[in-house]
């Protein structure tokens, strides 16, 4: 599991390309919304530099020169003359330490958890709880963990790569990933669909009780609350955050780092790029709030 070991600031002194200006302890590094606590973000902009300053889960911040004088004194900084380039780089660096952000176990299935012929458990860094169905191709990838009484249908994949993409060398690549995918108990996946893992740490999160549909994809850093229903060919960008008991609809899709509110409901086909209020129903693409949608396609039917 995740460690939580922190790394001073101080030790990566004119390491990838950084000049560190003050110390800080961090255990991740992440963009700014990132729900992971004591982090080092890039902030190459000053409404960045605002953002993180309003926040109590940032250690440090990499800037440019011209900005540093922004960051609070409070908070850890490093100047690099491209911040997102240097965390990036410094990313891949801690990723590729043994046991730095994650120590590795042995994986564990409960002894009444079934696990169908053709089904595919890493041998690392995998936890099935009792009473647990994987049903025959799927994909459990390292750093799944799955409660009590869940059930992953066929060709679903839990823990795939999150698309997060970085330059390297004038090329793009996928950027390798630290975090992983918590199911809690009596979660039911159907067939088809993909669960992605966390970027920087921590998990994407799927809460007890809810229950997601055939061809369904849940982004990178997602957070779904518990006794959700999602439909079949729903689509959240990575970091969306959906409130307890919410609907949403087939074939809904939402822009990155959107919360959708605890009871709304998004109507199927529904293109979401604002948050949605608790109870509220959201329709349309854009999707905009549900009566007004139906009072203009009513009067564009006239």
């Amino acid at each position: 599991m995740f460690s939580e070991a922190t790394t001073q600031l101080s030790s990566l002194a004119g390491k990838f390309g950084m000049t560190v200006v003050r110390d800080c302890a961090f255990s991740y590094v992440g963009k700014v919304p990132t729900a992971l606590p004591r982090k080092l973000v890039p902030c190459g902009k000053l409404i960045h530099v605002r953002e993180a300053a309003g926040r109590t889960d940032i250690a440090g911040i990499v800037t440019t020169a011209e900005l540093a004088e922004r960051v609070p004194p409070h908070v850890g900084l490093a100047t690099a003359h491209r911040p997102l380039a240097a965390v990036y780089a410094l990313h891949d660096h801690l990723v590729g330490v043994p046991g730095l952000l994650w120590e590795d176990f042995e994986t564990e299935i409960a002894s009444d958890a079934v696990i169908e012929a053709g089904a595919v458990i890493a041998p690392r860094n995998v936890r099935i709880g009792a009473g647990t169905r994987i049903a025959a191709a799927a994909v459990l990838h390292e750093r799944t963990i799955v409660g009590d009484r869940c059930s992953i249908g066929n060709h679903s994949v839990i823990g795939s790569s999150a698309f997060e993409v970085e330059t390297v060398d004038g090329r793009q690549r996928i950027m390798p990933q630290a975090g992983g995918v918590l199911i809690e108990d009596n979660v039911e996946i159907l067939a088809q669909t993909v669960v992605a893992r966390a970027t920087f740490g921590g998990f994407t999160r799927i809460g007890a009780g809810t229950k997601i549909d055939n061809l369904v994809h849940v982004g990178h850093d997602c957070s779904i609350g518990h006794d959700v229903q999602i439909v079949c060919g729903a689509k959240f960008g990575g970091r969306t955050t959906i409130g307890d008991r919410a609907f949403i609809g087939s074939n809904a899709v939402t822009s990155p780092g959107l919360t959708i509110g605890a009871d709304a409901r998004v109507s199927m086909g529904a293109v979401v790029v604002k948050d949605v209020a608790e109870k509220q129903v959201v329709s349309g693409h854009f999707a905009v709030e549900h009566m007004k949608w139906l009072r203009f396609i009513s009067s564009a039917l006239r």
